[in-house]
């Protein structure tokens, strides 16, 4: 065969080659970014599903937060019609049935109603989750740190404690992180070597190796980004699956606390109305069942305090990015306050 018959024939096998090496690439290169997509678009879903129990837990704690802020803004009136009461006994600590509670400080219940009452104050119209960091870390507890704080501050600060709360884990950010890969470039190399390869035979071929490579560097990235998206899936399974348990523990807790409050309430009006109404105010003008209400009164407000100083979660520990909840603090809060409430109707409550 004539030399320039047989370079013909080489030249058009090589340019079937690289064709056919371009369009495996090109292959590729479309699976690769399809791959990519798909990672792109799960990641997101995830994000939002993350960012949704964010605002929920959120939500569920600053309702926490501002209930048990009422429930120590109470204290004040509370002290006052228990003082107009004339020979009034001591209040000592209650110990019964394995159940301690001190006995009321009056001054300081004071103290934490009227500081209560101007954070709550303060938050009036605040954005959602500002106050989350108290029903988290127990208002009590917020409150008595939040001593000669300018009030004007005091609901930046709740927001930034209540930020730390309800999103411990900062590894989701808004654009998706490693994510976001375009494919801008090797698309626009995928047109030169199909191009620079119509001209010639040889060059198709050298071309279409050279694409084909890039488009294993194509798969190989994609592959990498789908890893990423797997790894930050289960991290944010993992947090979605922390504010759900915290939700859980903090319902719970608003369920008890809500409980032993409205019992308290009945008993806060039924002092007022017999003290403030019909000037009942000698210890000696009520009978051994009223002054059992009073006794228990004072019994309630023991025990709300306390259950307003329960934290949910423990304090964050470094390097730790989810912090334990504390489940068995709430627990026994709960049984504590069941206990209580089982000895008042056995005391004879005269509800």
């Amino acid at each position: 065969m004539p030399i320039p018959i047989i370079l013909g024939v080489a030249a058009v096998a090589a340019g079937v080659a690289g064709v056919g090496a371009g369009i495996n690439g090109a292959i590729k290169v479309s699976d690769a970014s399809d791959k990519m997509e798909k990672a792109q678009n799960r990641h997101e879903k995830n994000l939002e599903r993350l960012l949704d129990d964010r605002t929920l837990t959120q939500k569920e704690m600053d309702e926490l937060g501002k209930f048990e802020l009422e429930i120590l803004s109470s204290w004040k009136k509370f002290q006052d019609v228990f003082e107009k009461i004339h020979n009034r006994p001591v209040i000592k600590e209650f110990n019964k049935d394995g159940i301690v509670l001190p006995a009321c400080d009056f001054e300081k219940l004071k103290e934490t109603s009227i500081r209560a009452r101007a954070i709550a104050d303060a938050l009036t119209g605040a954005a959602l989750g500002t106050a989350a960091g108290l029903g988290v870390f127990g208002a009590l507890s917020v409150v008595d740190k939040l001593q000669g704080i300018d009030p004007t501050s005091i609901g930046k600060m709740i927001a930034s404690l209540s930020g730390d709360a309800t999103t411990p884990n900062a590894t989701f950010g808004p654009n998706g992180g490693a994510l976001a890969v375009g494919s801008g470039a090797i698309a626009a190399g995928v047109g030169s070597a199909l191009i620079g390869g119509a001209a010639l035979g040889i060059g198709l071929l050298v071309g279409g190796l050279y694409f084909n490579s890039k488009a294993d560097e194509r798969t190989k990235e994609a592959d990498e980004v789908w890893s990423q998206m797997l790894t930050l899936e289960q991290e944010c399974n993992r947090e979605r699956k922390w504010l759900s348990e915290l939700r859980i523990v903090a319902r719970v807790h608003h369920q008890s606390l809500n409980k032993v409050n409205g019992i308290y309430q009945q008993h806060l009006v039924w002092m007022d109305r017999e003290i403030n109404i019909f000037g009942r105010q000698d210890y000696e003008d009520f009978n051994d069942e009223e002054r059992i209400r009073i006794e228990n009164t004072s019994l309630l407000v023991s025990l709300l305090n306390a259950m307003c100083g329960v934290a949910l979660v423990e304090k964050s520990v470094e390097g730790k990015t989810l912090p334990s909840i504390r489940k068995k603090a709430v627990q026994d809060s709960i049984e504590k306050a069941d206990g209580v409430l089982k000895t008042i109707k056995k005391w004879g409550d005269c509800l």
